[in-house]
């Protein structure tokens, strides 16, 4: 399994918009994709820095989602006031996750 990471900044009074983007745009743009197997973003109050965290099968369905991914941050950015600072790509080490 393998991720990619997405590293938001925006005001820290903005995180919320950063939640609902997530639901109404990020996620339902990204989870149809072939390969998908999850994602988690995590949200900073003070600092308003975000973290998002896609998890694929493999390296070929990440690579697949690339382009959608570039076609959705610029939305990100526009609806958050935030900038993407960075787009990083790990192997999956470890994962365990309950159900909600």
């Amino acid at each position: 399994m393998v991720s990619r990471v997405n590293f938001l900044e925006t005001a820290s009074d903005r995180i919320d918009d950063v939640a609902r983007v997530v639901r109404e745009v990020v996620h339902p743009g990204i989870r149809d994709e072939g390969g998908y197997v999850g994602y988690i973003v995590l949200g900073d109050r003070e600092t308003g820095r975000a973290l998002g965290v896609t998890l694929w099968e493999n390296d070929e369905a990440r690579e697949a989602s690339d382009a959608k991914a570039r076609q959705i941050r610029p939305r990100v950015e526009q609806e958050t006031g935030g900038m993407m600072r960075a787009v990083e790509r790990y192997d999956v080490l470890f994962f365990d996750v309950r159900g909600q």
